[in-house]
């Protein structure tokens, strides 16, 4: 590891670990990253390559351990696989780099590490149980990668920049977050799928950011908005996204945290989905209730505000005009949602033109989004996705019907195999109720026997105590 140190000559060294350059301020200056020599070094048996104060370099399909660029201009990585520990790549104070195609995987440290540089392309990247890191860095694009878990920190950590792009990327699996931005101006953050992950997108500090079309799901947070030492989220808007089944909170935020939660109307905010929508009206106001838009008729309050003493509660911004169904293009979503094995349809008869039906949800590789339930083969109603029973009534007395229920995704596959049921309806008059006194009564209720059983029990052993006490013919002894 190098500490604020220049001018410093390293030839022909095994490493294990690779190359660390850790500086600080006022030690990160250019000369404490390109003044060194480096050469005949290896990590893991792969040479480690440092370039310095150069320009125009193409480093393609290149084997090696480690890559370390200070000071150039129009650099190019590309096609490299790095999977030991400490197998990296930094660039500090570069200007138009591109990082493309390369596949790391690692201990989940920090694989990129990019700081003070500008103009910088990484895409098509496959990271596997690792980080980058991009710090102080202007017009920064991230597209197309692809990161997948087992790193505390973040999959992807931008700090102290502007220009900001990260788009069409997906994110899943950390322990920590998925993204995070901290102190960031300019940022838009469009059309990825961050999923799966302790914390979904973390927004420490901003001015000017978008979040727009991206696919947020199963996270414990979904999106969490905090301050930052800028003291502020900052001209933000957030909308088109959908927040998916996001455990502890789909967004929260912390106090004195303000921005919109949707871009007016008629374009719409977010689609959530433990919203319970009803759309029957239209308008800024929602009062035009002639017809649905696609927009809820009420505002989506599910947000969640921190607060440092009482942990915290609903907060006060709201998604004024949150979407009915998911947004955007879900050709992603190529498989139609499938049945646990042993999923069942329960039906119980209600009364002589009524019963209900129960099952227990299917899943999907992205998300159920709702279900039909047939009747004797013919679709007789649509559900939302968190519909689990449903009531059918206006039956005909004595009537045996068969009933299916199937589940439905984003993309609009539906399920062939869902599991059915059938039922007869008792006659008009007759009784639905199990009589009392049957044994498949009592074992339906076995609990209401043991409330019983205990009653009777105790004022009887008193009764027995009380009278053994008087019949006791002598005084005892202690």
């Amino acid at each position: 590891m190098l500490i604020a140190a220049t001018g410093i000559t390293l030839t022909d060294n095994v490493l294990t670990k690779g190359v660390l350059i850790s500086t600080y301020a006022p030690f990160d200056t250019p000369p404490f990253y390109d003044s060194h020599t480096m050469t005949g070094n290896t990590v893991n048996g792969k040479p480690v390559l440092y370039i310095a104060r150069c320009s125009g370099t193409n480093i393609d399909g290149t084997s090696a351990g480690e890559v370390i660029v200070a000071s150039c201009t129009n650099i190019r990585v590309a096609n490299l696989r790095l999977s030991g520990a400490g197998e990296r790549i930094m660039m500090v104070y570069v200007n138009q780099a591109s990082i493309v195609g390369n596949n790391i995987s690692g201990d989940g440290l920090n694989s990129i590490e990019i700081l003070h540089s500008s103009n910088l392309q990484m895409t098509g990247n496959d990271l596997n149980r690792t980080s980058v890191s991009i710090s102080n860095t202007d017009n920064v694009t991230l597209a197309g990668n692809l990161g997948t878990g087992g790193t505390s920190s973040s999959i992807v950590a931008i700090s102290a920049g502007s220009g900001i792009f990260v788009s069409n990327n997906t994110l899943e699996g950390s322990t920590g977050a998925a993204l995070s931005l901290v102190n960031v101006v300019n940022a838009t953050v469009a059309g990825n799928w961050v999923s799966d992950s302790a914390n979904g997108v973390v927004v420490s500090g901003s001015n000017g950011l978008n979040i727009t079309a991206n696919n947020i799901v199963r996270n414990e947070l979904g999106l969490t908005l905090d301050l930052g030492s800028l003291n502020g989220i900052f001209n933000g808007v957030i909308y088109h996204n959908n927040f998916v089944d996001n455990s502890q909170h789909q967004a929260a935020y912390y106090p004195q945290v303000v921005t919109a939660f949707d871009d007016g109307y008629p374009w719409g905010g977010n689609f959530w989905s433990d919203y319970r929508a009803i759309d029957n009206c239209s308008g800024p106001q929602q009062n035009i209730c002639t017809g649905p838009d696609g927009i809820g008729d009420r505002p989506y309050t599910g947000l969640w505000e921190f607060q440092y003493r009482t942990g915290g509660s609903q907060g006060t911004l709201v998604d004024r005009y949150p979407l009915v169904d998911a947004y955007g293009n879900l050709s992603w979503d190529t498989a139609p949602p499938s049945w646990p094995s042993g999923s069942a349809l329960t039906v119980s008869v209600v009364n002589s033109t009524d019963l209900t039906l129960q099952w227990k949800g299917a899943v999907d590789d992205a998300w159920v989004s709702g279900y039909r339930i047939y009747e004797d083969g013919t679709l007789s109603a649509n559900l939302p996705r968190y519909y689990q029973n449903y009531t059918v009534a206006h039956l005909s007395p004595g009537s045996m019907h068969t009933f299916k229920v199937e589940a439905g995704d984003l993309a609009r596959h539906w399920s062939t195999d869902g599991p059915s049921a059938s039922a007869t309806l008792p006659q008009a008059g007759t009784s639905t109720s199990q009589p009392l006194l049957t044994l498949s009564w009592w074992m339906a209720n076995w609990y209401i026997g043991l409330l019983i059983g205990a009653a009777v029990a105790f004022p009887v052993t008193w009764i027995c105590l009380v009278r053994r006490r008087k019949l006791w013919p002598f005084p005892r002894k202690d």
